[in-house]
């Protein structure tokens, strides 16, 4: 039998709740708001490529078609083999994404070649500008098919100010010649219709039976910033309650003390259930409490 010291298990629950982020709880109602669809390329700005609206190969309706010829002489003149890339401004009034939680995409690709290089494609949020930006290869990406990529919006580096989104393509990673395109479509913001909770992490994973009380990790979402909420703890050892209290919360990571009564822990492997006002999604997260040496 493994032996599970106090780093131990807090580690492991942090592994467990760590993929929080990187795409929307099943199920979960969200709120859209479309930053760009393929009906219009208004507000897209291009270098070395084009991008037009475009029927071919569309989900529905029409997509962008952001279309490159690789051409290892028509860069500038320092640097012939270029950097086709489009980008869209983002209004002023609508760069404060704080209020939502990921950025979707859909992004269909074509191409002369049999597949894809490795880094076909690359994708970048600026907040607001070169120095302060986010970016990755979208791997995701695949000849002939049409891939939903999902960005948690905690990669920004100044959630408040996304000032643009651009696409762009090394043509170092292709041959002279090649041609290559991506359809674009949908891309728009979402936020959780509902107060949810995102993240539960006991800051230990092993109590002592004499503990009075348990500081907790939570990361909520799906409230608005000046709007808490109350977030529902229970401590059980199998179905009996050994605390309980209602915590208030707000949107984002957040630390939070849970009091309890001396005495009121029995050893044993007990769990911590977490629910918020509003939704019925509930987490539960293990914690073992021990007897105490000073007992």
């Amino acid at each position: 039998m493994r032996n599970w010291t106090p780093i131990m298990v807090v580690a492991a629950l942090m592994v467990a709740c760590g993929s929080w982020a990187q795409a929307p709880v099943d199920g979960a109602a969200m709120n859209r708001h479309v930053l760009a669809d393929g009906e219009s390329n208004e507000g897209w700005e291009i270098a070395e490529c084009t991008m037009e609206p475009s029927d071919a190969h569309a989900r529905s309706g029409k997509s962008l078609n952001f279309h490159v010829p690789v051409d290892h002489t028509a860069g500038e003149i320092k640097y012939p083999i270029g950097w086709p890339r489009t980008y869209l401004s983002i209004p002023e009034d609508q760069r404060d994404w704080s209020g939502h939680d990921f950025l979707e995409m859909w992004v269909y690709a074509n191409t002369s070649r049999e597949k894809l290089p490795g880094t076909a494609v690359g994708f970048t949020i600026a907040c607001p500008d070169r120095s302060n930006s986010w970016h990755r290869t979208l791997t995701e990406v695949k000849k002939g098919e049409w891939a939903r990529i999902v960005i948690p919006l905690t990669v920004c580096p100044d959630i408040t100010n996304c000032a643009s989104i651009k696409f762009h393509v090394s043509e170092s990673s292709y041959e002279h010649g090649d041609m290559v395109e991506f359809y674009v479509d949908d891309v728009a913001l979402l936020s959780y219709a509902e107060p949810t909770i995102l993240e539960l992490l006991p800051l230990t994973g092993l109590m002592y039976a004499d503990a009075s009380s348990l500081r907790v990790q939570a990361r909520v979402t799906g409230l608005a910033a000046d709007a808490p909420a109350e977030m529902n703890c229970v401590l059980k050892l199998g179905d009996k309650v050994l605390a309980e209290e209602n915590l208030t919360v707000e949107r984002g990571l957040q630390s939070l003390l849970m009091n309890f009564g001396a005495g009121s822990l029995k050893p044993g492997e007990c769990t911590l259930t977490a629910t918020i006002t509003g939704s019925e999604r509930v987490l539960t997260v293990p914690i073992r409490v021990v007897a105490s040496p000073w007992e």
